[in-house]
């Protein structure tokens, strides 16, 4: 069995600093007057954000409240590495609770797009925040609406997220600066740490925290193909309004991000590999034969081209898997989960997902995959695998067979055809993509603070320069580098690697 890593203060960052939870440390009161970041770029800043808060958003959220009213308001602004692609605001306000007649404290959290024209341009945050806001403005709302009219009783869309206050995206009153031509983003959610929701554990999770991760996912999904054998004439107006968020540079692109961040991942692995072979290789064990003749393929057809690996997983270029293409949340990690806790017991009672930003429409093993091989720890990964895909297989039959009801035999086929034993097929397709991930992704959880400082910083100034590159190539040493090695393991033995 592994040994825990220490996940230092990435960790700390990523799983209990996220602002759904609690503040960063640095959080600090602010009013209108607040110091905000000079820009030459025609871009909401920080006053502007504040002043939206003010004069504009409170009295919405005010209308939200009813019949409850509001008394008192104030802003904390986090300036944490957690949001380093977007700028957050929590809103603490004292509430009448007019039910009850009594005084409440509520809290909400405000996400607002940050950066320059540049930054925003080159790290996408103009597709992500307008894919982000389809979410929770139009996608889950349906999906809300396709359940009620179903009368489904063990599936509720509401559920799956914090509850909304403003979804917006586009050209926003009251936010842009004068003359300002860019599109803003504004996102307002309850304050999970109030319904007693809390980051999950800081290293792995275990199976019941997989369990309650999986089960909200494998509903969304299932909401696609629900309303895909319905021939939802709605649901092909919802996936065509996601904007496509290609790994590889596209004619109307700048140059790409991912580029650089993968193709560092895989030098080190293949460095590491290479290095190591003679003790992570034996040639007595016909699996680790198998691996290292994957691990050579990988490298020949995508070594220095990765990316291309990625989008070719993205994209589904096999006729008889587009149907288990989906609406998806595209960064499905457990720091993107709130777990909600009771009393003195560990096991969580419920899961909520946050930070739709990476929405993509495609497999589900691009949730899925990443899901499980980065938050289970060795030995559950063997155990506990397979039970875990039947697990999020079943639930999502269920709720696909709560949506459609079937009592015809053509929706009773096109049902059956999403059998566990094809889903599995599919799966096997395209889980590496999981594995890629956690080739760039691990590094950064086991580094230290110093290089995940760095890390933040490079990627929002030069994300192709030299420094980002060694940065990224040191974080995590070769502690990450062998944990990697131990994913590869399973996806070989697993069949998933045969796809390269």
């Amino acid at each position: 069995m592994d040994n825990p890593i220490q996940y230092c203060t990435r960790a700390k960052i990523l799983l209990t600093s996220h602002p759904l939870y609690q503040l960063a440390n640095t959080s600090m009161s602010l009013g209108l007057g607040a110091h905000s970041h000079n820009s030459n770029c025609q871009m909401s800043t920080e006053k502007d954000h504040l002043s939206y808060i003010n004069n504009v958003l409170i009295k919405e959220i005010e209308e939200k409240l009813r019949p409850d009213k509001l008394l008192e308001f104030e802003v904390e602004h986090s300036t944490g590495l957690d949001g380093f692609m977007s700028a957050l605001y929590t809103i603490n306000m004292k509430v009448s609770d007019e039910r009850n007649k009594k005084e409440t404290s509520r809290r909400l959290l405000a996400k607002f797009m940050k950066g320059d024209e540049h930054f925003r341009v080159s790290s996408r945050c103009y597709i992500q925040f307008a894919n982000e806001i389809l979410i929770y403005s139009k996608v889950i709302p349906y999906y809300e609406k396709v359940l009620s009219e179903a009368a489904a009783q063990s599936t509720k869309a509401e559920c799956w997220i914090p509850k909304v206050y403003a979804a917006k995206y586009g050209k926003i009153d009251g936010l842009n600066s004068d003359g300002t031509t860019s599109n803003e983003s504004v996102l307002v959610l309850e304050h999970l740490k109030e319904k007693g929701y809390a980051m999950g554990p800081r290293l792995y999770l275990d199976k019941p925290h997989m369990l309650a991760m999986v089960k909200p996912l494998a509903e969304y999904h299932a909401m696609t193909y629900a309303l895909r054998i319905k021939k939802d004439k709605h649901l092909e107006e919802l996936i065509k309004s996601i904007v496509p968020l290609p790994f590889v540079e596209t004619a109307d692109s700048t140059k790409n991000f991912y580029d650089p961040i993968y193709k560092v991942a895989f030098d080190r692995f293949f460095d590491y590999f290479n290095r190591c072979k003679k003790n992570l290789i034996s040639k007595d064990n016909s699996h680790d034969i198998q691996l290292e003749n994957n691990i050579n393929r990988l490298y020949t057809k995508y070594g220095k081209t990765p990316t291309k690996l990625l989008e070719f997983i993205r994209t589904i270029h096999n006729e008889n898997d587009k149907k288990y293409a989906a609406i998806l949340h595209g960064d499905f990690n457990r720091n993107n989960v709130m777990f909600k806790y009771e009393g003195d017991d560990s096991n969580p009672k419920d899961c909520k997902l946050i930070d739709f930003q990476e929405l993509r429409f495609g497999t589900p093993c691009i949730d899925l995959s990443f899901a499980m091989f980065m938050n289970m720890e060795r030995s559950i990964r063997h155990e506990f695998w397979m039970d875990l895909l039947k697990f999020y297989h079943k639930t999502l039959f269920n709720t696909m067979s709560e949506v459609l009801k079937p009592n015809d035999e053509t929706t009773k086929n096109l049902l059956e055809s999403y059998s566990f034993d094809d889903f599995n097929n599919h799966f096997t397709k395209y889980a590496f993509y999981g594995v890629m991930i956690c080739m760039h992704f691990l590094p950064w959880l086991c580094g230290t603070e110093e290089e995940l400082s760095l890390l933040s910083q490079e990627f929002e100034r030069d994300v192709h320069g030299e420094l980002f590159y060694s940065t990224s190539f040191a974080a995590g040493g070769d502690d990450a580098n062998n944990r990697i090695f131990e994913i590869f393991k399973h996806a070989s033995i697993m069949g998933y690697m045969n796809v390269i």
